[in-house]
């Protein structure tokens, strides 16, 4: 995993950001929000369209999922998780999504 995260350029930091938003989202708006799923491809290409958000963040998660973040150029922002089974599940949403470069102060 660490060689993945060093050859695609993605800081520990980033994914420990990412597991914070799931975490602190999944006890927040899981009982304002109705979670949406779908097979991958369907939901990548629905936050392309109406959201203009495409993936910038990616990890495996320990229970096998996949967890990606998809941003769009003006900040907005959805977590996804993908089981091994391809049903992706949005977790969470907003807005004001910064990248950092690696090593970068935050």
């Amino acid at each position: 995993m660490r060689n993945f995260l060093r050859k695609h350029g993605i800081a520990s930091g980033v994914l420990f950001f990412i597991l914070v938003i799931l975490f602190y989202g999944a006890h927040i708006d899981g009982a304002r929000a109705e979670q949406v799923c779908l097979p991958h491809k369907e939901m990548a290409k629905r936050l392309i369209v109406a959201w203009d958000e495409v993936p910038v963040a990616m990890g495996l998660a320990t229970n096998g999922s996949v967890l990606e973040v998809f941003a769009s150029p003006i900040g907005t922002w959805t977590i996804v998780a993908t089981a091994p089974d391809g049903t992706a599940c949005a977790l969470n949403s907003g807005e004001a999504w910064t990248t950092f470069a690696v090593g970068e102060p935050i």
